[in-house]
């Protein structure tokens, strides 16, 4: 003879589904706000190194001097002349 489940096992069976569900999607909603921001920071590097090229040309730089990092594509150093 079997025994059947209790409420309680099948409650907690439940409850554990519902919650392993709800990390699922806090997840995904915090690599999809990850990817948004990554994405904004890029825009702004892009948006300074353009407006940095636009303004050091006419003091000597060129633009193998000001360009992105290609380790980090947020960062933007700057090769002053000598």
């Amino acid at each position: 003879m079997e025994e059947e489940p209790s409420s309680s096992d099948h409650l907690n069976s439940s409850l554990t589904d519902l919650m392993t569900s709800l990390m699922v999607i806090f997840i995904l909603l915090l690599l999809v706000f990850v990817h948004r921001t990554a994405g904004k920071d890029a825009a702004v590097a892009d948006v300074l190194l353009k407006k940095l090229r636009h303004d050091l040309t006419p003091q000597g730089f060129s633009e193998k001097t000001i360009r992105p990092d290609p380790r980090d594509r947020n960062a933007i150093p700057v090769i002053a002349p000598v």
